[in-house]
């Protein structure tokens, strides 16, 4: 498990108030080490919050504009299919 960081502002990915439940918000925030900032990219392209393990990134099906939220992996409604491309992940 590792910190998704934008090293341009030094924020990371981590759930708004650092909880889990389906729908919650993904945003940036300022680094700490809890456990909600910790992601695992797994061989399927699941993203995985280190704070719960059958918690995943959704990108709202990709649509533009969307926000990124967290839901229990078998919740998904179209399971979201994530890559890493040198060090950015789409």
């Amino acid at each position: 498990y590792l910190r998704v960081r934008n090293p341009g502002t030094d924020r990371c990915v981590g759930t708004s108030g650092n909880g889990l439940s389906n729908g919650r918000a993904i945003a940036d925030w300022a680094c700490t080490n809890d456990s909600a900032m910790a992601w695992y990219l797994d061989p399927n392209g699941m993203m995985i919050n280190r704070a719960g393990p059958s918690w995943c990134a959704d990108g709202s099906g990709g649509t533009a504009g969307k926000a990124v939220v967290i839901w229990l992996n078998w919740n998904l409604p179209n399971a979201p299919i994530w890559s890493r491309i040198g060090g950015a992940i789409h």
